[in-house]
């Protein structure tokens, strides 16, 4: 029996997407304030937007929201991304963005789930080591300047 991993996997293996939407052009699509790129990209069979892919694993793995959306963005750092939808004047206007992974992204994120995880579990605690390290020399470059005084 096949795991939910493995049927992610299956199952975007076998979808094609559109590697480049430029072809479309910029400008806003019909009547629903989006750009003509985020139209194309949402009904491109081979794409999911950021949240529905979150919530797929979610449903696969059951692990929390947000911790899934970390390994996402640890694993694609940079995600296309097309307007649609407009910000509030108090978050400055304009439009919002919406990203989206491609299916050979899913197949990537599930194939190396595991990995991903142990991966981003070291590259924290580098970060946190290092944010120490800064704290420490600041401190002894403090205590430093106190004595010299």
């Amino acid at each position: 029996m096949k795991t939910k991993l493995e049927k992610i996997i299956a199952k975007y293996s076998e979808k094609k997407y559109n590697e480049g939407n430029y072809f479309v052009g910029g400008g806003l699509a019909g009547v629903k304030f989006e750009s003509n790129r985020h139209h194309d990209a949402k009904h491109d069979a081979g794409k999911l937007t950021l949240g529905k892919t979150v919530q797929m694993f979610k449903t696969a793995i059951g692990l929390d929201i947000e911790l899934i959306k970390e390994i996402i963005n640890y694993a694609i750092p940079n995600m296309e991304w097309h307007h649609a939808g407009l910000l509030p004047k108090a978050y400055g206007g304009g439009m919002k963005k919406t990203y989206f992974l491609n299916s050979s992204e899913i197949v990537e994120i599930a194939t190396n789930w595991n990995n991903l995880i142990e991966k981003l579990e070291i590259s924290k605690n580098e970060k946190r080591i290092k944010l120490e390290l800064e704290k420490n020399k600041e401190q002894r470059q403090q205590e430093f300047f106190e004595n010299f005084k």
